[in-house]
């Protein structure tokens, strides 16, 4: 999506100033998007995320930080795949996979908080595919910004040993 269009510019600067409601914004890009023209609405790469149809997001995130508990799991600089889809500002489904394209985590009721200034949260519990037996929840905090998702992975330990504990940060590449 071109973010210079005059008509973007124009609802973020009104959104910005609290002339109209988040809701109101959202409805806005909504119809903005469906008035683009079809080229713009196919497949974009970008980098780190693609765009396609306007509601499917997908980028990479390369892992940062390991607690000493999962060391052996994972490896510094592993990079990861992010997927998530929007409709009606809820996430219908995310997938979350390492460089062989194998899934790692399931999400329970992913959700999607919007922020100001194209910040964006997203907060689920998780399991951990390889041991489901350990709790774990997922944090991204992250930000749409000139057509990339830019942001930071965040696993934490929800178990009773040490809940709180975060096992694992990966950051946009």
């Amino acid at each position: 999506m071109n973010l210079n269009n005059q008509n973007m510019n124009s609802l973020i600067a009104l959104r910005k100033d609290g002339v109209i409601s988040e809701n109101d914004f959202i409805d806005a890009v909504k119809k903005v998007i469906a008035d683009l023209p079809i080229l713009e609405n196919k497949i974009k790469n970008n980098n780190n995320v693609i765009i396609a149809e306007s509601n499917r997001y997908e980028f990479q995130t390369e892992i940062t930080s390991i607690h000493r508990y999962v060391v052996g799991d994972f490896k510094y600089g592993e990079i990861w795949e992010h997927m998530f889809v929007l409709d009606n500002d809820k996430i219908t489904e995310m997938t979350f996979k390492n460089s062989q394209n194998i899934d790692l985590i399931s999400f329970s009721k992913p959700r999607l908080k919007l922020l100001k200034d194209n910040k964006f949260s997203i907060r689920s519990s998780a399991t951990y595919l390889t041991d489901p037996s350990i709790g774990i929840r997922f944090d991204f905090k992250g930000q749409f910004q000139n057509n990339k998702i830019i942001g930071e992975t965040e696993i934490t330990y929800t178990g009773s040993d040490a809940p709180g504990t975060v096992l694992l940060k990966a950051k946009t590449k």
